[in-house]
């Protein structure tokens, strides 16, 4: 089974992040599957409102503003109801926590 890898992430503007895959994703990944934590003392984390698959190897993650000049980690995981995986399940995301 290959590994499924992000291969770019962009913040577009202050709610919207765009992170492209090198496998096209299932259909069913959506909000649950993506966390934005800040990585500044002070500054709230981010909450994902909607996730859109687009062109099948892109989301389009929209969230709560994010505050200028922070910085983020972007999570993708699996939950119980939707793994995280490739459309045709040959292809998961590696999450060993780092």
């Amino acid at each position: 089974m290959a590994n499924l890898r992000f291969t770019a992430i962009k913040a577009l503007d202050s709610t919207t992040i765009r992170a492209r895959f090198n496998d096209q994703l299932s259909p069913l990944i959506g909000a649950g599957n993506v966390s934005i934590e800040s990585n500044v003392p002070g500054v709230p984390d981010a909450t994902v409102l909607k996730v859109d698959n687009l062109n099948g190897d892109i989301l389009n993650i929209t969230t709560s503003p994010l505050t200028p000049y922070s910085s983020y980690i972007v999570r993708f995981q699996s939950t119980e109801q939707v793994p995280f995986i490739s459309i045709n399940g040959q292809a998961t995301l590696l999450e060993d926590g780092v």
